[in-house]
């Protein structure tokens, strides 16, 4: 039986999220709602100490383009429970990463990728467009001035420019990355409840408050970009 383009299994304590290649395919609202679908099982399990998501080569690639059914993209009421709370999450991707995918990607607390990756934001016009309070999870990665300068040129860097501004965590061999990944998500979930209230603790300087103040400002964007494609100002994906 084929695997779903998006699939979820825990293993060891750790919820581990596979986004396939073919997702990057599937319309806005079904790849956002599965995902969203997946992390809430997540969240909700108390048995999971750590969560990876993982996406093959490709599954985090949406480039430059507009997506398609905008107004299905408004952030979900998971996201700081994610972002804020307990459970560890370890990210990883290989290949080109781009737009939607680079949200994706922000949501690791560690973020794990190969010597090939590439990472691009979306244009300045777009950029809400790819949720996931993308603007406040670089900004704390790499600090708001590289943040500001990577939105507003949509400038496609390397991996080791990636590495030196601490977008990504660590490099590993593409034959090691999965690997690599569950092992760090394994360590996470083991070292439980101390790594989360660690967390939690770096975590203490940005409020709920302020994060669901971003949450909330985004989600207006994304909503005025579905007003202006309806009325045919930006194009839609056919």
């Amino acid at each position: 039986m084929p695997l779903e383009p998006i699939h979820l299994k825990v293993v060891d304590r750790c919820a581990v999220l596979t986004i396939e290649a073919i997702a990057a395919a599937l319309p806005s609202a079904r790849f956002r709602g599965a995902v969203g679908h997946h992390l809430q099982q997540a969240l909700g399990d108390e048995n999971v100490g750590a969560i990876a998501i993982i996406g093959h080569a490709g599954a985090l690639d949406f480039g430059l383009d507009p997506e398609r059914d905008i107004a299905a993209t408004a952030n979900p009421g998971w996201l700081p429970a994610l972002l804020l709370g307990p459970k560890l999450v370890v990210t990883a991707a290989a290949g080109a990463i781009g737009g939607r995918g680079l949200s994706i990607l922000c949501l690791g607390d560690l973020i794990l990728t190969t010597s090939d990756a590439t990472f691009q934001c979306g244009p300045p016009a777009l950029a809400s467009a790819a949720g996931y309070a993308v603007g406040w999870t670089l900004a704390a990665r790499i600090g708001m001035s590289r943040a500001w300068e990577l939105t507003l040129t949509s400038r496609r860097i390397g991996a080791a420019q990636a590495l030196e501004i601490r977008l990504a965590s660590r490099l590993v061999p593409l034959c090691d990355l999965e690997t690599a990944t569950l092992q760090a998500a394994a360590e996470l979930a083991h070292q439980q409840p101390g790594a989360g209230r660690t967390k939690e603790l770096l975590r203490a300087a940005t409020p709920p408050s302020a994060l669901n103040g971003y949450i909330q400002a985004e989600s207006r964007g994304l909503m005025e970009l579905w007003n202006a494609g309806s009325s045919g100002d930006i194009a839609n994906d056919t």
